[in-house]
């Protein structure tokens, strides 16, 4: 089977880049509503002196039960991108976003092309693109 993601080390993370000023978010689901569609909010909050731009991602990637089974039948990312927002804050400032990832955005594509939802663990995981992140998971 010809491989289908990268897996070597990349030079820069995804989203690292220059910043005159600190970011932290926290972020959480509401798990009850998991089977339609997962809702997810963030505060984010500007801890430096400068305004700026954060952008925050958010990433689905399966359990560990879940890849052993795909893998079988076809490659599997180690994380996706479904979503993200740019958002502007000022200095010392927060503010809160949202995310709706509807089921269908935790499907992996097989070997025919066809998104398959596979029953078991999941991942959501929100990323500045760089430092830390913070994971949700649920099973579906």
């Amino acid at each position: 089977m010809a491989d289908r993601y990268y897996t070597g080390a990349p030079l820069f993370s995804f989203g690292d880049g220059l910043s005159l000023t600190t970011f932290d978010h926290n972020c959480s689901c509401n798990s009850s509503t998991v089977a339609i569609a997962a809702s997810c909010c963030c505060t984010v909050a500007n801890t430096g002196e400068r305004r700026g731009d954060e952008v925050v991602q958010l990433y689905h990637s399966v359990g560990a039960a879940v890849r052993l089974r795909a893998e079988k039948a076809h490659p599997v990312p180690l994380r996706r991108l479904i979503d993200f927002t740019r958002l502007g804050i000022e200095a010392r400032e927060h503010t809160k976003t949202c995310f709706t990832a509807p089921r269908e955005s935790f499907a992996l594509t097989d070997q025919t092309g066809k998104p398959v939802i596979y029953p078991g663990e999941h991942h959501l995981i929100f990323s500045r693109g760089n430092g830390r992140e913070t994971s949700v998971s649920f099973t579906l």
